[in-house]
């Protein structure tokens, strides 16, 4: 495969503020986001604490918004084909916590009016689930949520315009 420059920023966020993630919660809801889970192992967002990533020192961490089809790939690509293709282009998976901070501060702006943005971190392993987290926007409604999927789940939809994906950039 061949590799890609990457190197538009969608935003820079400054992360690993520690805040509790009951105060993520609350600042994500205060927003007017709804958090809701479609896993029957993830009642609610505070049952994953002790499985999220945060970043550890405090510091101004930049973001792209990559399609699978911006790094070559074709329909029926899996989960890890895209996170290698990431990798092989200069990207960094964000933490799990990534996008709660980002959130939780206030200065997320969706894409367009009509959004669906994922998060290309590896997925949260919980029994038998396996999840990671999505973010939607639309003229009525903003939330908080997860799509299920392992690695090696195949995604047979064709790309949209919209169905980018969260990385971090590599400093």
């Amino acid at each position: 495969m061949e590799t890609i420059s990457i190197q538009e920023t969608w935003n820079i966020y400054r992360l690993g503020l520690k805040k509790p993630l009951r105060e993520l919660v609350a600042a994500i809801t205060g927003q007017g986001f709804e958090i809701r889970f479609i896993t029957p192992c993830v009642p609610d967002l505070l049952s994953l604490e002790k499985d999220l990533k945060f970043n550890d020192i405090e510091e101004d961490v930049s973001f792209a918004l990559v399609s699978p089809d911006d790094l070559g790939l074709k329909k029926g690509w899996t989960r890890k084909q895209y996170l290698d293709a990431a990798l092989g282009n200069g990207l960094i998976l964000p933490l799990s916590g990534d996008i709660l901070e980002i959130l939780g501060s206030g200065r997320y702006q969706p894409v367009k009016e009509r959004s669906i943005l994922e998060v290309g971190m590896m997925p949260i392993h919980i029994g038998t689930e396996f999840i990671y987290f999505v973010v939607g926007c639309s003229e009525d409604r903003k939330y908080l949520s997860n799509h299920n999927g392992n690695l090696e789940q195949r995604w047979e939809y064709n790309t949209h315009p919209y169905r980018k994906h969260l990385f971090r950039i590599q400093n």
